[in-house]
């Protein structure tokens, strides 16, 4: 009943705001998370944009942009986790995967309050950090025409 009466009084109002502003359509759906310091989502992408709002706690990403996809070895593309690194990030085997040491991307820690916004096909991975962790993630149904176009560039280079 707390939880029910806390989403009730949530003010969404940025949310709406925000897909609005952005062009990023109609919401889709959206997820909500809760876990405990340490949980870690593996590195992977999401084919739709994605607003991740962090309730409570605190998370920690390791972001890569689309350019990147050819140091994350990602499975193949008929491979049910197609969408995902093969690359253990935290403990990477530069044998098998020697590229991984080439990749650059970005980190940001998010808290209550705070938003992070993830285009389409950015690889990410997500760690909890110590605590009780609360975040929702928004996905739109319609992803912006240049990030459909970046999604597009990369595809083909993907498949050689």
């Amino acid at each position: 009943a707390a939880l029910r009466a806390d989403a009730q009084a949530f003010a969404w109002h940025w949310l709406e705001a925000m897909l609005r502003d952005a062009d990023l359509g109609e919401l889709g759906h959206c997820q909500l998370w809760i876990g405990r310091g340490g949980a870690v989502t593996p590195a992977h992408y999401d084919a739709m944009e994605n607003l991740f709002a962090q309730i409570l706690g605190h998370k920690r990403f390791l972001l890569f942009p689309p350019e990147q996809v050819f140091h994350l070895y990602p499975y193949p593309v008929w491979h049910t986790l197609d969408s995902y690194s093969m690359v253990d990030f935290d403990q990477p085997d530069l044998q098998h995967f020697p590229g991984f040491r080439e990749a650059r991307g970005l980190e940001a820690v998010v808290g209550p309050g705070e938003v992070l916004y993830l285009p389409t096909h950015w690889f990410h991975q997500v760690q909890a950090l110590p605590g009780d962790n609360v975040s929702l993630s928004f996905w739109s149904e319609r992803p912006p025409a240049g990030s459909l176009r970046a999604s597009f560039q990369v595809a083909p280079k993907r498949l050689r």
